[in-house]
């Protein structure tokens, strides 16, 4: 059966988002117990303040791009439209990357804003050290939505795991160093907080590097890709109702 070859990639696709997203939760449980013994409950306060401001400014920048890009990159790469693929990509990187830029600066420039806004001023440190992270994922979530759309969940997995790791070991290591030098426990946060957006910059250059190494590979095509505002269009209709879901869950 010609939809057998299809099949496999999928399920196969599948086996390794599944393995990664296993091994991301055992690390995670490995950074959070012996966090909970370096930081007070203040400094963990600290820590999910941040985190809750950052979660729903991903949401917005990233809630439904990726899944939107994954299905149009899949949809012009069975086409053989190789041109119509990088099109696609590049618009929707440029929309990432604009998204996520808003969201940096948002979090950056308005830390303490925020902080109050959350009635938790002390959590000024942590909403900044994780500023970085809300720019890194989103050029980071086009990356994976292009490897989605080819079937490639490989990029994904690793990019994941060294997410994680590197929120483990960095992580781990600035909050003990900041608690063990006096800092205070909001520096502790933050310091904890800053491996997270240090793990998505090496995760989107990993991304990048794969990316490359994908594009030498690829044969040149002949098509006419289509026009810019219809693509766009395309992935707004498609973004925008799964985010407005995920953001209100």
């Amino acid at each position: 059966s010609a939809s057998t070859p299809k099949k496999n990639s999928f399920f196969g696709g599948a086996a390794i988002l599944t393995a990664g997203i296993i091994i991301v939760k055992l690390i995670g449980a490995l950074y959070k117990v012996p966090l909970g013994n370096i930081l007070t409950d203040a400094g963990f306060a600290d820590f999910n303040t941040a985190y809750d401001i950052y979660s729903l400014l991903i949401i917005i920048s990233t809630g439904g791009l990726p899944v939107a890009l994954s299905k149009m990159v899949s949809e012009a790469n069975a086409l053989g439209r190789g041109n119509q693929v990088h099109k696609v990509f590049q618009l929707a990187v440029v929309a990432f990357c604009i998204l996520g830029t808003i969201s940096f600066l948002i979090m950056a420039v308005f830390p303490r804003q925020l902080a109050d806004a959350m009635n938790n001023s002390r959590s000024y440190w942590s909403i900044l050290a994780l500023a970085p992270a809300v720019f890194f994922i989103c050029p980071m979530s086009a990356l994976r939505g292009y490897f989605q759309g080819h079937s490639l969940m490989t990029p994904t997995a690793v990019s994941q795991i060294i997410e994680a790791l590197c929120k483990l070991g960095v992580g781990l290591a600035l909050a003990s160093f900041a608690m063990k030098s006096g800092a205070g426990e909001s520096l502790a946060a933050a310091g904890a907080i800053l491996g997270v957006s240090l793990g998505c910059l090496l995760g989107m250059v990993y991304m990048l590097f794969c990316y490359k190494g994908h594009r030498a590979h690829l044969r040149p095509s002949k098509d006419v890709p289509g026009d810019s505002r219809e693509i766009l269009r395309t992935l707004a209709k498609l973004a925008i109702p799964i985010t407005i879901g995920s953001s209100i869950i």
